[in-house]
C-alpha cells in the first residue's frame, strides 16, 4: 500500500451493536444490545433513516453544501453517506496528508448538520421520482411485492430503503433533526479505518476533531415489528401486452449471524448463485426461456429472504415457474453432488480475496462485524468455514429452507396469457393483485 496515499475510509455505523471493536476511547463506549437501525423509522415515516443519512452532506452550522464540496475537492477527498436496512454509514476517502482537514469536515457533518429545508425537499423529490420510475419496471414491482407479501405491509424490510411515497411526503426537517439527535451518537457508532495509519496516529487525530461529538439524547428503541406474511402461493400482477414475465420466488430464511449461513451460501452457489448453477443451466441453456435465472440468500440483521427468479418469455412463463420450483424441489430431495460442492467451495474461497483489494473495500467489509453482530474473527476464518461445508451440511440447509410449499411466487406479466399457464395442474391456483399487494381477488376457479 502506498504511503503517499492514505486510502483511509471512515465508516460510522449508526445504531449498530459494538462487538468489542478496537476503538479510540474518545469515540466509542460499550453499546451492546442496542436496537438496529431499520426498526427506528417511526411509523408512517418510512425513509427517514436513509433521508437523514443522505442529508448530512447538505449543510452544517458553519458550511453550506457548496462550502463542504469545495473543502473536500481541495483535499482530493470523496464522501458518501447512506443508510441500509440495518444501519447508516458515512464513508470518506482522502490523501493521508489531508486527513486533519477532512476529519474536521467529517466531525461537523456527523455532529452538527442543519438539514437545510430546501435541500431536504430536493432529496425527497429525487426519491419520489425514483419510486415513480420503479412502478414502470416489472423487476422492481416483482421484488417489492414479494418482500411485501413475505414480511407484511408494516414491516420495514418490506419497504424500499429510500422510503415510500406517503412516508416521504410526511417527513419534515424537524423529523430529521429529531432522528439525528436521538440516534447519531458516539455510543452507537463504530469507527473503522483502513490505510497507512497506526492506531496511535488515529487516536491522536480523532481526539483533536471528534472529541466534541456528544452523546445527545437517547431515542426510545421500538420493538422490532412483527412479521405478518401473506399465505404462500402464486400472486399475479397484470401487465397487459408484456413480452416478458418477471418471476420471483421466496421465503424468509436466515439472519447474517446464523452459524449455518456458510453452508447456505455454498448450497445457493450450486442452485442459482453462479453461471453454471442448476437454475441457469436448466432455464437458460437447455430451455431458452431467459437470459439468466438466479437465486440468493439475503441475510440481514434479522432473518432475511431466500430469493430466486429472473425475466422469462411470456409464452413460457408457466413452464419457467414450474422449473424454478422443480429445481428447488430436486435440490431439497437429492442434495448436491461432490463435484458441484467442490466447485462451489473453491470458487467462493478463491473470490474471497477480491473483497479486500482496496482500503475502501476492507473498511466496507469489516463494518459487517459490528453491524450484524458477527464474531471478531469472522473474516479470518471465512475461507476455512466455506471449505469445511459438507454434503450433510447442504442437505440440512436444503431440508430446512427449500420446501416448495412454503414458497411465495410473484409474477408480473400479461395476465391474459400467463394465468392459463399457471392454472395447470401442479402449479396454480393464482391470486390476481395490484403492484402493492392490495385489491387481491381470487381468480375464477378458486
Amino acid at each position: 500500500m502506498s504511503k503517499a496515499r492514505c486510502a483511509a475510509l471512515l465508516a460510522l455505523v449508526v445504531a449498530a451493536t459494538l462487538a468489542g471493536a478496537q476503538k479510540p476511547s474518545v469515540l466509542l463506549s460499550n453499546a451492546e444490545n442496542l436496537e438496529f437501525h431499520y426498526a427506528i423509522d417511526p411509523p408512517g415515516l418510512a425513509g427517514l433513516a436513509s433521508l437523514t443519512a443522505e442529508a448530512l452532506e447538505t449543510g452544517t452550522r458553519s458550511m453550506d453544501l457548496y462550502a463542504i464540496a469545495d473543502r473536500l475537492e481541495y483535499a482530493g477527498a470523496s464522501i458518501r453517506s447512506r443508510a441500509t436496512y440495518d444501519g447508516s454509514t458515512l464513508f470518506v476517502s482522502m490523501l493521508k496528508k489531508y486527513l486533519d482537514p477532512v476529519l474536521e469536515v467529517l466531525a461537523e457533518l456527523v455532529a452538527a448538520p442543519v438539514f437545510p429545508a430546501r435541500e431536504l425537499e430536493r432529496l425527497k423529490g429525487q426519491r419520489l421520482a425514483s419510486l415513480l420510475q420503479q412502478k414502470d419496471r416489472p423487476s422492481s414491482v416483482a421484488s417489492r411485492l414479494l418482500t411485501n407479501l413475505l414480511f407484511g405491509n408494516d414491516h420495514p424490510y418490506a419497504n424500499e430503503v429510500i422510503g415510500t411515497e406517503g412516508g416521504l411526503h410526511r417527513i419534515t426537517r424537524d423529523d430529521a433533526e429529531r432522528f439525528h439527535a436521538a440516534f447519531y451518537r458516539p455510543d452507537r457508532s463504530t469507527l473503522i479505518v483502513a490505510g497507512d495509519l497506526t492506531r496511535e496516529e488515529l487516536e491522536r487525530h480523532c481526539s483533536r476533531f471528534l472529541s466534541g461529538w456528544n452523546a445527545g439524547t437517547s431515542g426510545v428503541r421500538p420493538e422490532p415489528p412483527a412479521v405478518r406474511p401473506r399465505p404462500p402461493g402464486f400472486y399475479l400482477v397484470d401487465r397487459p401486452g408484456a413480452t416478458q414475465s418477471e418471476i420471483r420466488v421466496g421465503r424468509i430464511a436466515l439472519p447474517k449471524n446464523d452459524p449455518t449461513l456458510p453452508a447456505a451460501m455454498v448450497l445457493n452457489r450450486v442452485l442459482g448463485g453462479q453461471f453454471s448453477s442448476r437454475l441457469n443451466q436448466n432455464l437458460r441453456e437447455r430451455r431458452g426461456l431467459t437470459y439468466g435465472a438466479w437465486s440468493s440468500f439475503v441475510p440481514l440483521r434479522h432473518p432475511g429472504p431466500l430469493l430466486a427468479g429472473g425475466a422469462f418469455h411470456t409464452e413460457g412463463t408457466g413452464e419457467a415457474a414450474g422449473e424454478l420450483l422443480g429445481e428447488i424441489r430436486r435440490m431439497r430431495e437429492g442434495g448436491v453432488t461432490e463435484e458441484e460442492l467442490a466447485f462451489a467451495r473453491e470458487s467462493m474461497a478463491g473470490a474471497f480475496a477480491l473483497a479486500f483489494e482496496t482500503p475502501a473495500q476492507i473498511a466496507e467489509t469489516l463494518q459487517n462485524i459490528p453491524l450484524y453482530d458477527l464474531p471478531r474473527d469472522y473474516y479470518e476464518t471465512y475461507v476455512e468455514r466455506i471449505r469445511s461445508v459438507s454434503p450433510d451440511d447442504c442437505r440440512r440447509i436444503a431440508e430446512t429452507w427449500l420446501a416448495v410449499d412454503a414458497m411465495t411466487v410473484v409474477i408480473v406479466g400479461d395476465a391474459a396469457t400467463v394465468r392459463p399457464q399457471l392454472e395447470q395442474p401442479g402449479i396454480g391456483p393464482v391470486t390476481l393483485c395490484d403492484a402493492e399487494g392490495g385489491s387481491i381477488r381470487p381468480s375464477s376457479g378458486q
